[in-house]
């Protein structure tokens, strides 16, 4: 899929290339999830992690890109582009928290005799599309002009890995019966690692150019197209170390090749361009 992917960048390209009078342009925003892709998921089910949800929980991420307009000379006003984003978010706050209260479930009792230490990081999904499509500008005058355009291609979408780790030593029988030797400490370690895909996109926007040099522009994106997200490793790993006189155990649990459900990436960007 990657090879097929490049391949596909550098035809488009460089086919548009040889056409005529060119617009190039870069432009940088924010975006907004729509649908499931950004919806609360109540519950407590990620498509990321469940084949059973759609609800992927995203929150408001950034873009970046670049696009190139080639002008139809017969057809005034008339354009085709090929543009390259980057779209990147991650999870809401909302759905962060869920995530916290869960992982609190495996915490021992806090009180002073107990030393925790927490370290976790969510994913964020980073999406790549390359599309080719029509532009249609319409000139007020000399310095203003309107414009709207929609576009199809492929996707390239990864995922980052979720890690979280949980680690206490309790000297609960050190300090009640002053027996220096004991030491009883547990860790925990949780890991996802996703596979990355490729999906098929669209997008239709609507915008106004300035002074032929920057523009703002609404986009609505479709990124999804219903693809299975698939976790390719899942590890559960408890280490359970207690010291009297030498004594210890240890124990560790792996899972592999959990299926996870499908998420539709959509999604409102909000964007400012400078066209050179």
């Amino acid at each position: 899929m990657k090879k097929i992917f490049t391949l596909t960048v550098l035809l488009m390209f460089c086919s548009l290339i040889s056409i005529g009078q060119t617009d190039f342009s870069i432009h940088f925003g924010g975006l907004k999830p729509t649908g499931y892709y950004g919806y609360e998921n109540n519950e407590n089910s990620f498509a990321l992690y469940s084949k059973h949800s759609e609800y992927a929980g995203t929150g408001i991420g950034l873009n970046a890109g670049a696009k190139l307009r080639f002008s139809i000379p017969k057809v005034k006003g008339l354009g085709v582009i090929g543009s390259l984003d980057v779209f990147y978010n991650g999870l809401n706050k909302e759905n962060k928290e869920l995530f916290e209260e869960a992982y609190k479930d495996t915490y021992p009792i806090e009180d002073k005799f107990y030393d925790i230490r927490t370290k976790s990081n969510y994913p964020n999904i980073i999406n790549l599309p390359i599309m080719l499509g029509v532009n249609y500008q319409y000139g007020i005058n000399e310095n203003i002009s309107l414009w709207a355009e929609c576009a199809f291609g492929l996707n390239y979408r990864m995922i980052t890995s979720h890690k979280y780790k949980m680690s206490y030593k309790w000297d609960y029988e050190s300090h009640y019966y002053g027996n220096a030797d004991f030491t009883h400490s547990i860790s925990y370690k949780l890991s996802y690692n996703f596979k990355n895909n490729v999906t098929f996109g669209r997008q239709i926007g609507f915008g106004v150019m300035f002074a032929q040099r920057f523009s703002i522009g609404l986009h609505y994106y479709n990124l999804g197209g219903k693809s299975k997200s698939v976790i390719s490793e899942y590890e559960w790993s408890k280490t359970d170390h207690s010291t009297y006189n030498g004594g210890h155990t240890n124990t560790k649990d792996v899972e592999d090749d959990i299926t996870g459900g499908k998420f539709n990436a959509s999604m409102l960007v909000l964007r400012f361009g400078i066209h050179f």
